[in-house]
């Protein structure tokens, strides 16, 4: 990012100009495509090994459909991760759960590796399976590409 594009607004970091919005532990309240998100809980403030929580929140499409969600989250391992960025030591955090709108249903299996350091995901992976099994819905995977601190 270049100095300018991210910065903090009433309990939020805003990058790129509003392209992303978090809240200040990484959590989304708004992506790039319009996408809104309500009461998001996937980061937590400290990790430690086999730490356990759960994420409840619900998100909105630009279309208006809207999508609650559950995902039951917990620190598998502490591990050395490398990425275009650089290597870091990094949190392993792996969560279970669910999404359900208005006409469709998808099973979630996210995994993230989040690093004290970065304060930021190193790696996240997302899978999404229509909740009847019978095809995959969607596929993710995010690196962390560059990391500087001023």
């Amino acid at each position: 990012m270049r100095e300018g594009d991210t910065h903090f607004a009433e309990n939020r970091v805003v990058y790129n100009k509003g392209i992303l919005i978090t809240d200040l532990t990484g959590d989304p309240v708004k992506l790039a495509d319009g996408t809104r998100y309500t009461d998001a809980q996937h980061h937590i403030t400290e990790y430690s090994l086999g730490k356990r929580w759960t994420a409840r929140h619900r998100l909105v499409k630009p279309n208006g459909s809207a999508y609650d969600s559950e995902i039951a989250y917990r620190v598998v391992a502490r591990e050395r991760i490398t990425v275009p960025a650089g290597s870091f030591e990094a949190f392993h955090v792996e969560g279970v759960g669910w999404s359900q709108g208005d006409k469709v249903g998808v099973d979630v299996v996210n995994q993230f590796w989040i690093s004290p350091e970065v304060r930021r995901y190193i790696v996240h992976e997302s899978r999404t399976r229509f909740a009847s099994g019978k095809r995959s819905k969607q596929h993710e995977r995010y690196e962390l590409t560059g990391f500087a601190q001023r």
